[in-house]
């Protein structure tokens, strides 16, 4: 995935984007659980027939899925620094080029 060619630069753009990535991650994690809340308090307010929230919960719930699995943080609960995360991709890439044989 990363090059042998790659440069700091790269890294660190990638770094930022994947960071960014899972922020807004864990901000769509915190209003799938909010909206959860509000829903289910304003059924218990109106006390309407059947519980209907569920559908909005069920529905939206695998979307919360799909977009973790898609950054690639699926519910991580700390929250890497950019320089973390380049740290990490730069160590990735002295792997690949050691294996590359360079």
């Amino acid at each position: 995935m990363y090059g042998a060619c790659v440069t700091d630069f790269e890294l660190m753009k990638l770094a930022k984007k994947r960071v960014r990535r899972k922020s807004v991650f864990r901000w769509h994690i915190r209003l799938y659980f909010v909206a959860g809340v509000l829903l289910t308090g304003l059924y218990l307010f109106t006390d309407s027939g059947g519980y209907w929230p569920v559908l909005s919960v069920l529905s939206w719930g695998p979307l919360v899925a799909f977009h973790g699995i898609n950054v690639d943080t699926l519910l991580s609960s700390s929250c890497p620094l950019v320089a973390d995360e380049y740290s990490r991709l730069k160590r990735l890439s002295i792997i690949k080029k050691q294996q590359s044989g360079e």
